[in-house]
């Protein structure tokens, strides 16, 4: 039998379920949501599994919902601060990072943006090749005073090796655990 995992943190309360192979509820949990999310979500599946005798290797499904981000964005606060590095130069300078956000969110976001020489042209072909020197001085600059990284290259999604490249050395310069995030796994083209 496969067993699907249902988790919605909420500001109050972290609900999970778990479903059987015709989606219906074999168990539920409401439990509070803590400072810490993971620790939460952790409680909330450990809270969960105690109360029905299932095989754990069972579960093949896994969905998470949170308005923690949706959140932080709408009411402007609880944000970390975060180093974005925009891959693009010298193609790129004429629009600045995170140009098409608001300007009362930019004023409490507390980032430290960098555009660094990098990116790619539509075609995969390479604007600029990415200065790792640039990089790993970006990243020693803001070591102890961020929480993640953000990355966004220039058409990454048709060629994210820079991309890729730069969340290793913030991994190795930051520390293994620092959540970075790529722009070619989102999607867009990676101009804004």
């Amino acid at each position: 039998m496969s067993l699907s995992l249902g988790i919605d943190v909420g500001g109050t309360h972290t609900d999970a379920v778990l479903l059987d192979g015709q989606q219906k509820i074999i168990a539920h949990t409401k439990q509070p949501t803590s400072a810490d999310v993971m620790q939460g979500i952790d409680q909330a599946v450990t809270a969960l599994l105690a109360l029905v005798e299932v095989n754990r290797g069972a579960i093949r499904r896994a969905m998470l919902g949170t308005t923690h981000c949706t959140n932080a964005i709408v009411e402007r606060k609880g944000l970390q601060p975060v180093a974005h590095f925009r891959l693009g130069a010298p193609a790129s300078l004429a629009v600045p990072p995170l140009t098409d956000m608001p300007a009362d969110f930019s004023a409490r976001l507390p980032a430290r943006l960098f555009t660094l020489a990098g990116g790619y042209h539509y075609d995969g072909e390479i604007i600029s090749a990415l200065d790792e020197q640039a990089v790993r001085q970006q990243l020693q600059a803001v070591k102890g005073l961020v929480c993640a990284v953000s990355v966004c290259g220039i058409f990454s999604p048709i060629v994210a090796e820079q991309e890729q490249r730069v969340a290793a050395l913030a991994r190795e310069i930051l520390g293994a655990k620092t959540p970075v995030s790529l722009s070619s796994e989102i999607g867009s083209i990676g101009l804004l």
